[in-house]
């Protein structure tokens, strides 16, 4: 394959991935040193999948309020282990809903494009924030929860709020992050796809996260999406301005 022309790398947010020295897009680059002929690697101007981005600010919020995992799907803090169990068998109550207005509708075009756990996480998102949870929502079985598939972790922790008289201060904080900064971000990246609205799409997960995180909690996230932000670089930005 010739790579001399190669200026462009598109890949996933993960870290197998986007390992700064061992990953496969630093690997590429280093092998483009040798199509080229050049003295020292050259950056290329890389896409990242934006959704893996987003989940990575809420995993370690997560483990930081409710404790590390034991393995992928074994939890240690009381929410993990609540969130983990036969969540749809729980009772469903008068919860105490986390209003968003700027929660984006869903266009019915796009709805019927998306994944059976992406319909139910959204489904999920409208009846925490009006306090509406009919009794069909309520009964899904939800996907297991693992730290491969975050969207099912978020809608098990959402479903657990719902059934819970006295939730915790670090549940009802997941579950406002989730409403107000990860389900927002989520579904704009899903309503404009496009590498142009990449840049937009980080600046609206920042700006949402300055407007509804503690201090402590932008501590955390703020951290990981300086590790994965690459729609932040000024090559991608430019791009974006002239989309």
């Amino acid at each position: 394959i010739d790579l001399s022309g190669q200026e462009f790398l598109q890949g996933g947010g993960t870290y197998p991935v986007m390992d700064w020295q061992n990953g496969a897009l630093a690997l590429f680059e280093m092998k483009l040193v040798t199509e080229k002929k050049l003295d020292k690697p050259q950056g290329s101007q890389r896409s990242v999948c934006l959704l893996h981005h987003v989940e990575l600010p809420f995993k370690h919020l997560f483990m930081e309020m409710d404790g590390v995992t034991k393995s992928k799907d074994t939890w240690t803090g009381p929410i993990g282990i609540l969130a983990s169990g036969e969540v749809h068998k729980l009772t469903p109550i008068n919860f105490d809903p986390v209003p968003n207005p700027d929660l984006p509708q869903c266009p019915q075009a796009i709805l019927v494009n998306l994944s059976t756990d992406q319909q139910i996480f959204y489904r999920l998102c409208i009846a925490i924030s009006t306090g509406v949870m009919d009794l069909s929502l309520a009964q899904i079985n939800i996907g297991k929860m693992t730290t491969a598939r975050w969207l099912n972790t978020q809608s098990r922790i959402l479903r657990s709020y719902a059934s819970e008289d006295n939730p915790s201060e670090n549940l009802f904080r997941l579950v406002n992050y989730i409403i107000h900064v990860f389900a927002p971000t989520l579904f704009n990246i899903k309503w404009k796809p496009n590498f142009v609205n990449g840049p937009s799409h980080l600046l609206l997960e920042i700006q949402l996260q300055n407007q509804h995180c503690t201090e402590s909690e932008l501590q955390i996230v703020r951290k990981y999406v300086q590790i994965n932000g690459f729609f932040g670089h000024q090559e991608n930005t430019l791009i974006g301005c002239l989309g």
